[in-house]
């Protein structure tokens, strides 16, 4: 299984950045919700779905079984690298067996150095054999793990792009993840208020979705630099989401200064 995480982008990113050029001194900032994480998970095997056990909407743990491919093939190469195994561990034992005996005659002169260079030159490659054979052995057992697909971490399932019986190629995108017991609030501040906030520093957080239910969220990231494409310092701040309650997408309202007084106590 593969998991592809990557950064949530709003899809009305023009509006958001319009709404987010406010000033410190204006009080208070719009910015918006970010779930923690989002990933792709991907199969890492060819096979066909066998069954299904989760749906969009549906909570996830990590470690949650989210589906199961056919594992017949790869069950059978399991028992084929078993054998071989077998095989290689009998050869392993008959040429160590044969190792021993010779270098026991040769110290008596009833064997000659060449016989027994010749003797331990099977002994070593019949080890080496029988390494490569448990590392096949090692390697199939793993292929055949990845037919149970697993959820990553605690997360919500917010896509299913497979159906029971689909035949899927490696690297198939299979389900979509986010993770939002935590939640990222993205704001952005002018160069003229950036000093004011610190990594560290809590900020108060209304949502307007839930009737302005208040929250508090701390800052954990600021950017270094501007970008041109968008309104001054990005400053993430991380906001706890443990009842749900909180989706990605809503609009947050940051009260930048009454959080200094609250924090400082000016």
């Amino acid at each position: 299984m593969k998991v592809l995480e990557r950064f949530y982008f709003p899809f009305f990113m023009a509006l958001f950045i319009s709404l987010t050029q406010f000033s410190y001194a204006d009080s208070h900032v719009i910015g918006i919700l970010e779930p923690n994480r989002v990933s792709s998970i991907s199969n890492e095997v060819t096979a066909v779905v066998e069954t299904i056990h989760v749906n969009i909407g549906d909570v996830v743990k990590g470690g949650d079984l989210l589906a199961r491919l056919n594992a017949e093939d790869y069950s059978l190469q399991v028992r084929l690298a078993e054998s071989e195994v077998a095989l290689s561990q009998a050869e392993y034992n008959a040429y160590e067996r044969q190792f021993t005996r010779i270098k026991g005659l040769q110290k008596k002169g009833n064997a000659s150095i060449s016989q027994l260079d010749d003797s331990k030159k099977l002994f070593e490659v019949s080890l080496a054999q029988l390494h490569v054979a448990k590392a096949k052995l090692d390697l199939s057992k793993n292929t055949l793990q990845k037919t149970n697909v697993l959820a990553p971490y605690d997360a919500w399932v917010s896509a299913r792009n497979i159906e029971q019986g689909q035949l899927i190629n490696t690297s198939s995108i299979m389900f979509e993840l986010v993770d939002i017991q935590k939640l990222r609030v993205v704001f952005y501040l002018l160069e003229n208020d950036l000093s004011q906030v610190s990594q560290g520093d809590k900020v108060a957080v209304s949502i307007p979705a839930l009737n302005d239910a208040k929250r508090q969220a701390t800052i954990v990231h600021i950017a270094p630099q501007q970008f041109t494409t968008q309104p001054g310092y990005r400053v993430e701040a991380m906001i706890a989401n443990s009842d749900y309650a909180l989706r990605p997408g809503f609009t947050a309202r940051i009260s930048l200064v009454a959080t200094l007084v609250e924090v400082t106590g000016e």
